[in-house]
């Protein structure tokens, strides 16, 4: 993945309807740590991120982060958007999405890259050039998080986490410096770039 400029894997999606059920399964059965946890995001960024033009503010997202320490992290996605339980996607959305998505089951893998926007224009020509011999949708342009509020992060009685709340802060002075967008590729994968918040801090 050197022609895009690949740093590393940042983590992956797993869509859940139930986060503490599926943070048991991982603690107990495969041993993952529990980390930080995003309760009832309205965050336009975010639902921007997902392909959420219609109706964004109806748009909530918890998040919970499970760990291997240092081998792997892993992001479990609760979504809450009525539309989508009323099954009235936007046009769009539902071209992209087919449906797929919002199922539990895996999401994106999630890589950071070095250059988020030529990276993105990269992809672009695959997604926009009708001879090419790879073809790949994407979600959204490169897009911004919004900013937490205070109570939107936090941690469980299980989390490592639970005390050190330097690091939160931490975590979420960062969150509006992420930016990213969504990638299928021709095989059904989806893939989530995003830009390297630590060189930016730098």
């Amino acid at each position: 993945m050197d022609r895009i400029g690949c740093i590393g894997l940042a983590h992956f999606h797993v869509i859940v309807e139930d986060l503490d059920e599926a943070s048991a399964f991982y603690r107990e059965v495969l041993d993952f740590v529990e980390m930080q946890s995003h309760h009832d995001l309205e965050n336009r960024g975010l639902a921007m991120y997902y392909g959420i033009v219609d109706d964004p503010e109806r748009f909530r997202v918890s998040l919970r982060f499970m760990a291997w320490p240092g081998v792997l992290t892993m992001k479990l996605v609760k979504v809450d958007y009525a539309p989508y339980k009323e099954r009235r996607l936007p046009d769009e959305v539902q071209a992209f999405l087919s449906g797929e998505y919002w199922r539990t089951g895996s999401g994106p893998v999630s890589v950071v890259v070095a250059d988020l926007d030529a990276t993105y224009q990269h992809l672009l020509k695959f997604a926009t050039d009708y001879e090419s011999r790879f073809r790949v949708k994407l979600l959204s342009e490169p897009v911004f998080l919004s900013p937490l509020l205070p109570h939107q992060i936090g941690t469980t009685k299980h989390s490592v986490l639970r005390g050190h709340r330097e690091i939160l802060d931490d975590l979420a002075e960062k969150f509006p410096q992420r930016a990213k967008f969504q990638m299928i590729d021709p095989f059904g994968v989806r893939w989530e770039f995003n830009n390297n918040v630590d060189a930016q801090k730098t």
